[in-house]
Parts: C-alpha cells; structure tokens; sequence
C-alpha cells in the first residue's frame, strides 16, 4: 500500500564537512591503489571493476531508503543520497579482498575461498561502517532504527553483522557468475534432477534479500504461522522462489539454444512481466506496504498499466539479478565440486 503517489524527495545534507573530505580523499586513494594492483594482474580488469560496480550499486541504489550518507560534498552523489564514493568504495573493497584471498588461498577450493572472502568483508566493511558512523556520514532511518535490538558496538548495531555478510554474498554470487559468463569459463552443465539442492539454493538467495530490504517493506495479512522473523512470510518467499522457477525454466525450455548470458537477461525480463501485476495486486490489496522512507525516495513517476511507482517496477529485475546471479554461481559451483 502506497499513502502517496506524489514525489517526496528524501533530502540529504550534501555540505562538505572535514570529515567528508577526508572520507572522500581515503577512499578515493585506496579506490586507486587497489585498481592498479588488479591492472597489473588481470588484463579484463576493468571488466571486473564494471561487474563488481554493478552488483554494488544496484543494492545502494534501490536499498538506499534504509540509510542516509550526509556530507560527502554536492559533487559525491549520483541519486539523491547515492554517493559514488561509497559505491567505489565497496567495489573496491570487495575486488581487494578477492585478490587477496585468490592470492593467498589458492590452494583451497572455491567454497573456502568464498566463505573467507564474506568474513574479511564483514570484518573491515564493519570497521568501515564504524568510522562513518563517527564521522556523521552514515544515518539510520526510523524504519531501520524500530528494528534494531538495542546492541551498539561503537555506535554501530550489532545487525551490521548480519547485513555485511547477506549483502557481501549476494554480490559476490552475481559478481562471480557475471565474470564465468565473461570469461566462458570451462564448467560444467548444472546437472538436472537435484532439485531439492536448488530449492535449498533458491530459498536461501531469497530469503537473504528478503532479510536485507525488511524494513523497506511489510508484509501485512498473511496467516501468523507464516512470519519468520519480523514481517517476512514464508508465503512471499515461497511465491518468489516460485516465480523465479517458472521463469527460469519456460525460458530455458522454449529457448534452448539461446546463449547463458542472453537466457539471464531474459529470465529477468519474464521475471519483470510476471512479477509487476502480482506486486500492483499485493500493494493495492494492503499486502505489501512500503515505508515511508521508502516512499520518500519515489520520484513521483508510475507505469502506465500497473501504475506503480517506477522505482518499484526497476527494482523487481535489478533485484531478481542479484538473486539470479547467487543461485546460478552456487549451482556451477556445487555441480563443479570447486
């Protein structure tokens, strides 16, 4: 349920403060230095970079209701309190710790290495997180701030050791099947019949994007015995995984000789068909309720047909992609034995 179709902007202090300018100035540098170490590593590089960018800006993008990042100067941000400079600064994280896990733990296998990559992130994305914080870059909002469970550590809710690591490993997935289908990597065929392992799989790539964007939304008038924590429905997952199972096979059914990479974007494409009039009926039904900082961020823009809020309409396939990318990679990944 929408209260407004109107825009509300959700404005951001976008002044520079000394704090700012020097958050900007050390993640600026770092950005630098680690896209030089990778340049004179990887030749596909910046193929990397633009992946990883990405994945991280989608989820800045289309989560950014659930924070604020003030004072990084009116020439840092890319959509009203988006700042490049964060994304850059995750992108560049995220590439950093892969090269050095690749580097130091060649050795073991790609589980190992992709289970040591989520706890490095969370563990320096936590200190970052804490030097943000201190430096009145980083703000909560009030749909954020109801859900937490009181625990600070430096000012930082202890949630951000749980939202590290769901984001970290969504973008990690997407990030790593987006560079197989780059590179045409040698894989094996994700092998047919185990289908209880991909629903394990789907389940778990739903449910942890369902956990991160939680307070953005709620899932109202479902049966009680189906909330597991807070206001996700094991109702809505299951639809979701549903829908991310039908499409996915009509399009690799009707379609077989479509190439990996063109049968991905057009999964998200079904998925955005399907999935628009279902959203539409869930809002207008009182199903799905948008919070109001969520609702702040709508430009004010509606589709046509559906007439919801644009954001919402881009946001399903931009989601879906991240969603998609984890499933696909930890298929590859099982069916490889890597």
């Amino acid at each position: 349920m929408l209260d407004t179709f109107l825009p509300n902007p959700c404005f951001v202090d976008k002044s520079l403060t000394w704090c700012g300018a020097v958050a900007d100035i050390a993640i600026l540098l770092s950005v630098i230095a680690i896209f030089y170490a990778l340049s004179r590593v990887y030749p596909n590089w910046k193929a990397r970079v633009g992946i990883m960018f990405g994945g991280v800006f989608i989820f800045e993008l289309f989560t950014s209701p659930m924070w604020v990042n003030p004072h990084f100067g009116f020439f840092a941000y890319a959509h009203r309190d988006v700042t490049y400079v964060l994304t850059l600064g995750w992108t560049a994280l995220f590439l950093g710790v892969l090269f050095f896990v690749e580097r130091y733990f060649a050795s073991h296998g790609e589980r190992a290495r992709f289970a040591a990559s989520v706890f490095l992130i969370t563990v320096l994305g936590f200190i970052a997180e804490i030097a943000l914080v201190a430096g009145d870059l980083r703000e909560y909002a009030p749909e954020v701030k109801e859900r937490l469970v009181g625990l600070f550590f430096l000012d930082v809710p202890v949630e951000a050791f749980y939202y590290i690591p769901v984001f970290s490993s969504l973008v990690l997935g997407f990030y790593k099947y987006a560079l197989i289908l780059k590179e045409r990597a040698l894989i094996a065929p994700v092998k047919k019949g185990k289908h209880v392992r991909n629903f394990v799989i789907a389940f778990v790539g739903v449910f942890l994007f369902e956990l991160m964007i939680e307070p953005m939304v709620v899932n109202a008038q479902f049966p009680a015995w189906s909330y597991v924590y807070h206001d996700i429905s094991i109702v809505m997952t299951l639809g979701w995984i549903v829908l991310l199972w039908l499409t996915t096979t009509l399009v690799g059914r009707f379609l077989p000789q479509v190439s990996e990479v063109r049968r991905f974007f057009l999964s998200l494409v079904a998925i955005a068909a399907f999935a628009a009039p279902i959203e539409e009926w869930l809002i207008t039904h009182g199903y799905r309720i948008y919070s109001a900082s969520a609702q702040a961020d709508f430009s004010g823009f509606l589709t046509p047909i559906t007439h919801m809020p644009i954001e919402v309409v881009f946001a399903v396939p931009c989601y879906f992609a991240l969603i998609l990318g984890f499933v696909n990679y930890w298929k590859i990944t099982l069916d490889n034995k890597a």
